[in-house]
Order: structure tokens, then C-alpha cells, then sequence
């Protein structure tokens, strides 16, 4: 048989095969590329979950203060001062204050505020809210003047 070149006749015009895989180390950087961007974005997903969660849990607080002052609006007097709500698989511990009542050129004026209090993430939350209300013949005396 006879080579030109070193190589057999039918191989002349061919040229040698490159090696296009890619080899350990590029593969390992990869992997550790990955997983790092992998990791930051569960963290973020994590954290937007937990952001949503408290936001409910406040609107929820927010929501029951403001039920329990217009419910012991209407009967100051006959109102339970506190107790607990579960919404949203949380107990939420409210109590009602009647703030020391206030003079107004229409009569007294009574404040009340409603404490409200829950846990999230083993830290207590709270917001009061509070609501001032007029005497009776004020309210006829502001609808009227309106």
C-alpha cells in the first residue's frame, strides 16, 4: 500500500477530526454556575412568599380592628374588651381601651382603639387602631350642617 503524506490514498483530502466535547473542569464550573443561580433565585421565590404571607396577616389585623371598633362603636358600654379571631390559620388577640373621653364645643368625645396582636415567624406583630366618636346629637348636628 502506498502513503502519501503518511496516511493511506483515501484518507488524503480528509483532515483530522477536532475534539468539540466539553471537558471535566468546564463542566464542573457550569454546575457550580447553576447551582449558585439556582440557590439565589429559591431565596428570592422564598422571600416573596414570606412578604405576601405578612402583608395578609396585616390587611387581616387591619380588618378585624376595624370590625371590633365599628361593632363597639354603636355600644360602648356592652362591648367585650378583647378576645381572639383566627383567619388565615393565625390567632389574632385584640382588646378594646376606651381612651380617657375629651370635651368638644358638641359634648364629649369618647376614643376607643383596638389592640391587636398576632404571631409571625416567632416574632409578635401588633397595630392599634383607634376611632373617635362623637356624641350622638354632634353626629344629627354635622349630617345637618352638611
Amino acid at each position: 500500500m502506498i502513503f502519501f503524506n503518511g496516511r493511506p490514498p483515501f484518507q488524503k483530502n480528509m483532515k483530522k477530526p477536532r475534539n468539540n466535547a466539553f471537558t471535566l473542569i468546564e463542566i464542573l464550573a457550569a454546575a457550580i454556575i447553576l447551582t449558585a443561580a439556582l440557590a439565589v433565585i429559591s431565596a428570592s421565590i422564598g422571600n416573596s412568599f414570606s412578604h405576601f404571607r405578612a402583608t395578609r396577616l396585616s390587611q387581616a389585623a387591619r380588618r378585624i380592628a376595624m370590625e371590633k371598633l365599628e361593632l363597639a362603636a354603636a355600644d360602648v358600654q356592652t362591648y367585650p374588651a378583647g378576645g381572639t379571631e383566627t383567619e388565615l390559620a393565625t390567632n389574632f388577640d385584640w382588646q378594646l381601651r376606651l381612651i380617657t373621653p375629651g370635651t368638644s364645643t358638641a359634648g364629649v368625645v369618647t376614643r376607643l382603639a383596638c389592640d391587636v396582636s398576632w404571631s409571625f415567624r416567632n416574632k409578635t406583630q401588633s397595630l392599634t387602631l383607634q376611632r373617635v366618636i362623637l356624641p350622638p346629637d354632634a353626629q344629627t348636628t354635622e349630617t345637618t350642617q352638611k
